[in-house]
């Protein structure tokens, strides 16, 4: 059972986030993720053998959410909670303590007719638009340098000449699902007028041709710059950034620039995994609202959490409209449980290339990682700041960023791989910028 604490604080931030989108003037502005409750379970055994159980960096982080409850108990206790995911048990036990956040649902109007496009699906297409139409000719410049480790890693024969097709459908697998479901890949059955085309790579050929065309229209500001570059422009922009890469490496064959080439390609698979996702969740969220709708006004005034935790206190139908609700409000595709395969599930990391390149709240479709809410919204400034937008507070951007490059450079001065859901986002802040926007 939850705790008087827990459900008070919990019905606290469904309020306050009530509030905040009936006052917004632009309700995709509204950080889903800073309203959310977290709960952390702290075992008390554990604590007592180890008082430093709890990292820093994790204290300071649920210190300053703004709804969240922390639970001292013992195994036993840990044992008998009914109502935790079992990964979040295991990660209690596992480790001394857990750190869990209950998502808020994000509802859409329930509008009839044609589902447009939301904000978030908008962005997120017209960013894997321009980036794989800016970043593919740099990748495929480095694609002979691939060696023979990398060609058994992507299925590519040891004699084969790689295309930048062969590339993507290995080292890509959400970009090549996207372009099987794409109208644009099943376009003639993906046959682009090439005999050999149709028997390789078809969809991919087609889809990124499509991909290309329009990606090329859409104007993107890079750092120091006072204008927006688009089409050719942009990709000699790229073309300059790739060069530098090649000037530190002191030759454009050096082999370590094939991490140059999967990193690029990296981001545009985890622009297209977010693609996918997005689809699904807001396709999902728009059926779901008007289940949610027409059960919570039968259990509104008795609560959800109340039905579900006192099953025998109620009617059949009370309990099957209190589980609608919650499924509504909490549908796989959004929660995207840890157990999840990859391909299924945003890791830090996606959520902050996401952030970063797209200037969206992630957490619209994705609950999990919101602890790193306060990570991931700086992400997203520095996004703004380096394309010359303004940001609220530039002075907190610059301690934050300044914090994540230390972390980083820790991790790298220790030889550790920044494996951890903070460090990850860490190491997009600096990666990635360099890869597209910088250079070196």
């Amino acid at each position: 059972m939850r705790d008087e604490d827990e459900l008070r604080v919990g019905m606290e931030a469904m309020f306050a986030y009530r509030a905040a989108l009936d006052r917004a003037i632009d309700t995709t502005e509204v950080p889903i993720a800073d309203f959310a409750n977290t709960l952390m379970l702290v075992d008390t055994d554990a604590l007592r053998k180890d008082p430093f159980l709890i990292p820093d960096a994790i204290m300071r982080r649920f210190s300053r959410r703004r709804f969240k409850v922390r639970r001292d108990i013992d195994a036993a206790e840990l044992a008998a909670l009914s109502y935790i995911e079992p990964w979040f048990r295991k990660q209690a036990i596992d480790s001394g303590y857990g750190v869990m956040t209950f998502p808020l649902s994000l509802s859409e109007p329930n509008e009839r007719g044609r589902r447009q496009l939301t904000h978030t699906e908008k962005q997120i297409r017209d960013a894997l638009r321009f980036w794989t139409y800016v970043l593919l000719p740099e990748i495929e410049k480095h694609l002979p340098i691939l060696t023979e480790k990398d060609r058994r890693s992507l299925s590519i024969q040891p004699d084969q000449e790689v295309t930048i097709y062969d590339f993507l459908a290995g080292a890509a697998p959400n970009f090549a699902a996207l372009s099987r479901r794409s109208a644009a890949g099943r376009k003639n059955q993906g046959d682009t007028g090439d005999p050999d085309d149709r028997c390789k790579h078809a969809e991919l050929v087609t889809y990124t041709d499509a991909l290309i065309d329009e990606g090329r229209k859409i104007r993107v500001r890079f750092p120091g710059e006072q204008n927006s570059r688009y089409g050719v422009s942009a990709r000699e922009k790229a073309a300059e950034i790739t060069k530098s890469f090649e000037r530190s490496y002191g030759s454009p064959r050096h082999p370590d620039l094939r991490h140059l080439a999967f990193g690029r390609v990296g981001v545009i698979e985890q622009l297209a995994k977010a693609s996918r996702i997005a689809e699904t969740a807001m396709s999902e969220q728009r059926a779901l609202t008007a289940v949610f709708e027409e059960n919570m006004d039968r259990v509104e005034d008795v609560g959800v959490h109340h039905i579900v935790q006192n099953p025998n206190d109620h009617g059949k139908r009370d309990l099957a409209a209190a589980s609608r609700v919650q499924r509504a409000q909490f549908h796989p595709t959004y929660v995207q449980s840890p157990n999840l395969e990859d391909q299924d599930r945003l890791t830090p990391a996606d959520l902050a290339v996401i952030a970063l390149l797209c200037d969206i709240d992630p957490y619209t479709i994705c609950a999990q990682h919101m602890f790193l809410a306060e990570d991931i919204a700086t992400i997203r400034d520095l996004g703004r700041a380096l394309r010359g937008e303004p940001v609220c507070e530039p002075s907190r951007l610059r301690e934050n960023i300044t914090e994540m490059a230390a972390l980083r450079r820790r991790l790298n001065a220790a030889k550790l791989s920044p494996e951890n859901d903070i460090a990850q986002v860490a190491e997009i802040s600096v990666v990635v910028p360099e890869m597209l926007l910088l250079g070196r």
